[in-house]
């Protein structure tokens, strides 16, 4: 795998964790393979490949179908949405690479997660586990600027455990972005080098077939 494609692999990851938000957020419904998926990935912070971290290209199938869709300019006005969330992230992305006291706290209470998930054989979707999760973003990078302002129904945003879910997916959209910059990604590499992206975002699909 090239480096331009496993770049668009993080970027599927990120990509992913958005919709996931944005479909939580109006419809209270989610997609349980998904957000195992984009879950799992908070807690591999060390892994030979960008595969591996979601469990294969099909982890992040509909994160490279929204990615190709932004790519390609074929996004619907109703995508828009995703889209500013994931633009938002990234923009958050760049604030925290240069907080490593806060980047230090978030990789410590991950750890301290997996040790008691391991003790306890909790699964990455037990609710304590999604809570706690949760409070790692509420208590750290939603403290920077700018806020991800998620939209949705009064009824699903009201409801704790949608609450924590999303929070959730936000720091599973987060790791993504890192690793994305890790890679070599850059906003000015999506400007100037949308094309090759595209190939590679459409390669990766034809492998998920």
């Amino acid at each position: 795998m090239h480096a331009l494609e496993k770049q668009a692999l993080a970027l599927a990851g990120l990509f992913q964790g958005v919709l996931a938000v944005k479909r939580l957020a109006w419809e209270g419904q989610q997609d349980t393979e998904s957000v195992t998926v984009l879950l799992n990935s908070v807690l591999v912070l060390d892994s030979p490949d960008v595969e591996t971290i979601y469990g294969g290209l099909k982890g992040v199938s509909q994160g490279l179908n929204m990615l190709s869709q932004t790519v390609g300019n074929r996004a619907s006005t109703t995508d828009r949405e995703v889209i500013q969330y994931a633009y938002t992230i990234m923009l958050l992305e760049k604030k925290l690479s240069k907080n490593p006291a806060m980047l230090k706290e978030i990789g410590t209470r991950i750890e301290a997660l997996k040790q008691q998930m391991a003790v306890y054989e909790y699964t990455v979707t037990a609710e304590n586990v999604v809570a706690k999760m949760a409070d790692i973003y509420f208590s750290t990078i939603s403290k920077l600027q700018p806020k991800v302002m998620v939209k949705g129904e009064h009824l699903h945003l009201q409801n704790t455990q949608n609450v924590h879910l999303v929070r959730a997916l936000l720091l599973a959209a987060m790791r993504s972005a890192i690793l994305w910059r890790q890679l070599g990604g850059s906003r000015l590499g999506l400007l100037f080098k949308r094309k090759k992206l595209l190939q590679a975002v459409q390669s990766l699909q034809k492998r998920c077939l």
